[in-house]
């Protein structure tokens, strides 16, 4: 008799179990994902407090543009990114360019020229207080996009991503912000 009973109910059961499964799958996948809340991420958090050590100008109401470059690392890139800098230091003053882990300021002065560094955007990280999120792609330059004192956005002028086409597309050089 009990045979009789679970091999007669014993379908039913099992598709109401399934039932069950797949609404409690379909459900803790949807409510946990509306619901989490993202952690801020720390490597940012760094990035963005490193940037506020190098630029005594930093202001949490100006949306701007910021071009990292390693002193050493992808040559090709970091190459590719000084010249960005000599075409478009003047501009617009909310785009900055920091050069960082600078070996030879001699150097650097030979590249760019006096006239260029003094310019008030260019930012030199004596110190090397800048750190890069990935640190497996701190040898490319970095351009960080920040906006109401937090970093929006971040790309890497690397083989892989072109960091400048991103400061084209998101960013008007007419002298203005593209947000006024």
């Amino acid at each position: 008799m009990k045979t009789k009973l679970i091999t007669r109910y014993f379908p039913l059961i099992k598709n109401y179990l399934l039932l069950i499964l797949m609404f409690l799958c379909l459900f803790s996948c949807t409510s946990i994902n509306e619901k989490k809340v993202q952690p801020r991420d720390a490597n940012l958090d760094s990035l963005l407090s490193s940037i506020k050590a190098v630029d005594k100008q930093f202001s949490p109401d100006t949306r701007s543009v910021y071009l990292i470059l390693p002193n050493e690392g992808c040559e090709g890139c970091i190459s590719t990114a000084e010249q960005y800098v000599l075409s478009n230091f003047k501009k617009n003053e909310n785009m900055k360019f920091i050069f960082t882990r600078i070996t030879s300021k001699k150097i650097l002065k030979a590249k760019l020229t006096d006239s260029v560094l003094r310019y008030p955007n260019i930012l030199l990280d004596t110190i090397n207080l800048i750190s890069f999120p990935d640190k497996s792609k701190s040898i490319y330059p970095l351009v960080v996009l920040v906006e109401k004192g937090n970093v929006v956005d971040l790309v890497y002028q690397s083989p892989e991503e072109n960091g400048l086409d991103f400061i084209n597309s998101k960013w008007k050089f007419s002298g203005k912000n593209e947000s006024e």
